[in-house]
């Protein structure tokens, strides 16, 4: 199911609605806190993007870009 989801998520993840990216950057801060949090690290890709979108000027999309790397800088071994 992961990889489903994150097929999807990917897709909108380079759209310009900003609901729809800000949407996926939650999704995906949510998903690197589970068990699957390596098929996501494993996308150079996404890792990229969201690096990018923690540097956007909207707030809607920078919080959960940074979010995300804040919940990969706490992942417990």
């Amino acid at each position: 199911i992961c990889q489903v989801i994150l097929a999807t998520v990917y897709q909108f993840l380079y759209t310009n609605n900003e609901e729809y990216v800000s949407d996926c950057c939650w999704c995906l801060s949510y998903l690197i806190n589970t068990s699957h949090h390596n098929l996501i690290l494993s996308n150079q890709n996404i890792v990229n993007q969201m690096s990018l979108y923690a540097l956007n000027d909207s707030a809607k999309i920078a919080t959960p870009s940074v979010r995300f790397f804040q919940n990969i800088t706490m992942m417990k071994n």
